[in-house]
């Protein structure tokens, strides 16, 4: 898979109990400007055949390892961050949609790039999806 994103600034409006809840739907919201190549039936990987928990990662920025982890570190489960965000957005009156993009959690911390950057991430079960910001 290939990500091409844009930079975007995101506050943390409406931010009232330190969780970052509100301030990770609205870092969603502002990841509006991607583009992404879908993947080919033949190259899905349907939860039959995937384990979300046990997803391993490694991701890279211009080649140097920066961030390693595991799908379990997602709020225990992704599945479960996935149902703790579709409940949210439902909530603050803006649910999912059928055709939505749903970024269901982190497998690592974030790190900062920059213009030109290009960070590639390999995940067990999945493959590699490589991102340049321009």
């Amino acid at each position: 898979m290939t990500l091409e994103a844009r930079q975007a600034t995101v506050a943390n409006r409406g931010q009232t109990d330190g969780s970052g809840a509100v301030g990770t739907v609205e870092a969603m919201r502002a990841l509006r400007s991607f583009t992404v190549r879908p993947r080919l039936p033949e190259e899905l990987a349907p939860l039959e055949r995937f384990e979300p928990v046990e997803a391993e990662m490694t991701m890279t920025l211009d080649g140097e390892v920066v961030a390693t982890g595991a799908g379990a570190a997602c709020l225990g489960d992704p599945l479960r961050a996935l149902a703790w965000l579709a409940e949210t957005a439902r909530e603050l009156g803006d649910p999912l949609r059928a055709g939505q993009v749903v970024l269901s959690g982190a497998l690592g911390p974030m790190r900062p790039v920059g213009t030109g950057a290009e960070v590639v991430a390999d995940i067990t079960g999945l493959g590699t999806v490589r991102a340049h910001f321009v």
